[in-house]
């Protein structure tokens, strides 16, 4: 696995998206909090993780089936909703 193309892009952007984006945990708890008002469910953080890992899934079927964003973003959103279980750092 560690020649693995997903892998070694997910290590690149996990800091690049945490100084554009912010904090993970904030991030996807607003996330959360807006989708939940929306959508009139509650979700919470670890729902947002898999929500945008279905929305790149949803990209892959009706797109460029060689697009390998779609599987560094999908891997990158679930890894990060399980981090988010143990990790109150992120």
């Amino acid at each position: 696995m560690k020649d693995s193309k997903v892998y070694t892009e997910i290590s690149k952007i996990r800091d690049q998206r945490k100084q554009l984006d912010g904090a993970v945990k904030a991030n996807f708890k607003m996330i959360a909090s807006l989708w939940s008002a929306y959508t009139g469910s509650e979700l919470n953080e670890q729902d947002v993780g898999f929500m945008m890992a279905m929305l790149k899934a949803a990209r892959h079927r009706g797109g460029d089936k060689n697009n390998l964003d779609n599987f560094v973003d999908g891997a990158n959103y679930i890894a990060l909703s399980g981090d988010l279980i143990n990790d109150n750092n992120l």
